[in-house]
């Protein structure tokens, strides 16, 4: 991946919304309008916040809800790979200020067990190579969440969304110039520092196996036992569900 650098002494220029339907359709639209890349967008509410999978993001007032658009030279599978640093970077800022983040792999960000925010990259492109993405990220602040969620009411270090979203950039630009270093590679240690996926038990296929790594390719390894028989599988995302705790 070659990078057009971002300057990190410099802050990223932020356009804030009351209400968007989503601050990645907007983040693209400025994009086509020839906004200069970096930006970021953050919106109070959303009405049609979407996550992995088109799942609907629940996304009422007092979560952190922003999309940072950015210039890169990226593979379509790069993208993916791309999504995993970006979740470790803003999990990495997040740890550095005492709040325990963990990963649920892929892109899922975790606090005691329960899911705090997570991460959508979108390119646009139909095209083998990727030269802009848009990065969108939820968190969960101050507003209400559903059973399986958490918000960051308990940890009043976190005074302000401005305060929020500035963390936020720094762990999205820090996952960026983590992968543009070291690639998936080199990058991967990183990731598994804060990724809980590791040793849960999962059944795929009808057969109970266990998370055993990430591989090079941004997978997640799974190790199926069967009487006579052990072998291990990469899976993408959608193959298997990790739930949560």
């Amino acid at each position: 991946m070659q990078q057009k650098k971002i300057d990190s002494t410099q802050k990223i220029p932020l356009c804030c919304y009351s209400q968007l339907s989503s601050t990645n359709l907007t983040a693209r639209s400025l994009v086509a309008q020839g906004f200069n890349l970096p930006f970021a967008v953050r919106a109070d509410e959303q009405t049609a916040g979407r996550g992995q999978w088109g799942r609907v993001w629940q996304s009422d007032r007092g979560g952190l809800y922003l999309s940072l658009a950015v210039a890169l030279d990226l593979t379509l599978e790069e993208v993916f790979y791309l999504t995993l640093i970006s979740s470790w970077g803003v999990a990495e800022i997040f740890n550095r200020k005492a709040i325990p983040v963990k990963l649920k792999w892929p892109n899922d960000l975790l606090l005691d067990g329960l899911k705090l925010g997570g991460i959508k990259i979108e390119t646009g492109s139909t095209q083998t190579k990727v030269t802009q993405v848009i990065i969108g990220i939820g968190i969960n602040w101050q507003n209400e969440t559903p059973l399986n969620g958490i918000n960051l009411v308990a940890y009043p270090s976190i005074e302000s969304l401005d305060q929020l979203t500035e963390m936020t950039l720094d762990g999205l630009v820090l996952g960026i110039e983590t992968y543009s270093s070291l690639q998936m590679k080199g990058s991967l240690p990183f990731y598994l520092k804060y990724c809980c996926s590791i040793g849960k038990a999962v059944e795929i296929n009808g057969q109970m196996a266990t998370v055993v790594g990430v591989d090079e390719k941004g997978k997640l390894v799974v190790l199926l036992s069967s009487p006579g028989a052990r072998c291990e599988i990469s899976c993408s995302p959608g193959m298997i569900s990790l739930g949560y705790y």
